[in-house]
């Protein structure tokens, strides 16, 4: 079988037979109008549902592919090597204050970036490269720059945070702290913290995280315990040192972190366009006894990124909440925050879960999220409860749960 001449028709036998029949005993197959060859794949600009066969033409949408990148083009298939990285630093000097005053300063002592100029945003609301006045406490700054990269670093002015509450009208005053920690609780107020966790002694022992690949992978991001941010490649050091560390109440303490980013970093290095995998963490805490509280509230701080939203893999940063550790009701905690853009840090959360948790005496919290990038970390959960009953401590059925007063006090 041969290409006759004319490049149309296809000869049965011998070579090169172009004589249109004259070799009588051969066939000859001759092609319809249609042009069977061409781009057969429908992510190509050039594609065309009428071919059948790929001939290797296909056009592809080129631009940045890597996810790391701030110039990240989602829409391309082709890298062209125009993938532009973050490179912020900059370095902080502090200066104490002396006796207590409010006369501490911190600045913006230098910074090095590829795409100036850069912006400031300090905790106390300033927005210059430097702050003064500063009284005894915790403080952070950010800096942004142009293309939207940021750094954030976290300093104490005085002395080293004794974490505890410090108003002397709550239950649970220490006089010895000097930095509050959210933890007083109010005897005389309608709800007061029921149950809390700051993560002081590490990944409670009796809670549990789960990881899996689900394309089978190698990667996996069980929650972990950390005083770091993230190590994901993408955070400005290229995964060789952390960045972006929750800014929590509690954070010189620990919190907990899903670093899927650094886990596809080690696993299969860059690009991560091409190289990144989803991957599922979640972490669950032990049950949770809130029989008598008939209103309960979930309060917690959190930062995170991420990208892929909209696509049916990922799966955004979410908290179930189960009576029975079995069956779960999600309530979605991204907020409106889009691809590729940091939530607030830290983000305070509250959210009334009520209608799974009041009254029931196993409740488990749950955490978890599918994604392929980038991070989110979790700090200080605090579960708020509402219950009557009576609240004189003089009374002969003072009920020390009981943060509503009923009436219903009795005494001898």
């Amino acid at each position: 079988m041969s290409l006759s001449s004319d490049g149309n028709t296809v000869a049965i036998g011998a070579p090169y037979n172009d004589d249109y029949g004259a070799n009588s005993g051969h066939v000859r197959i001759y092609h319809n109008s249609l042009s069977c060859a061409g781009c057969t794949d429908p992510l190509a600009l050039n594609y065309d549902s009428t071919i059948q066969y790929d001939d290797g033409s296909c056009i592809y949408p080129q631009g940045c592919t890597d996810t790391v990148a701030y110039n990240y083009d989602p829409q391309a298939i082709v890298d062209d090597g125009s993938c532009l990285y973050c490179d912020l630093s900059f370095s902080l000097s502090v200066f104490q204050n002396t006796n207590n005053l409010c006369n501490g300063l911190a600045y913006i002592s230098s910074y090095n970036t590829s795409n100036p100029p850069v912006s400031y945003q300090w905790s106390n609301g300033n927005s210059s490269n430097n702050v003064l006045n500063l009284c005894t406490g915790v403080y952070t700054v950010s800096v942004t720059d142009l293309v939207g990269c940021i750094v954030t670093d976290t300093f104490y002015i005085g002395p080293s945070p004794i974490a505890g509450c410090t108003d002397s009208l709550a239950a649970n005053y220490d006089p010895s702290s000097n930095f509050d920690d959210g933890s007083c609780i109010y005897s005389s107020s309608s709800s007061t913290i029921v149950w809390s966790e700051d993560f002081s002694s590490g990944f409670p022992s009796n809670w549990s995280t789960t990881s899996t690949n689900i394309v089978g992978g190698i990667a996996t991001c069980p929650w972990q315990w950390t005083l770091d941010g993230t190590w994901g490649y993408w955070n400005g050091f290229q995964g060789t040192s952390p960045n972006h560390s929750l800014v929590s109440s509690t954070a010189y303490n620990g919190f907990l972190i899903s670093d899927t980013d650094s886990a596809n970093n080690m696993a299969y290095g860059q690009p991560s366009g091409s190289t990144y995998q989803y991957i599922q963490s979640s972490f669950t805490t032990s049950a949770i006894d809130l029989s008598s509280y008939y209103q309960v509230t979930l309060e917690f701080e959190q930062t995170f990124r991420y990208n892929n939203l909209g696509s049916t893999d990922f799966t955004p940063p979410t908290l179930y909440v189960s009576s029975d550790s079995i069956n779960w009701v999600p309530f979605l905690v991204n907020g409106s925050t889009t691809n590729n853009t940091h939530s607030a840090n830290p983000d305070n959360m509250t959210i009334d879960i009520s209608v799974i948790a009041a009254e029931e005496s196993t409740v488990y919290l749950k955490f978890g999220w599918v994604s392929r990038v980038y991070f989110w970390m979790i700090d200080d959960l605090k579960i708020i409860g509402i219950a009557n009953g009576c609240t004189d401590s003089l009374a002969t059925n003072y009920d020390p749960l009981a943060t509503v007063d009923d009436g219903s006090c009795t005494y001898t």
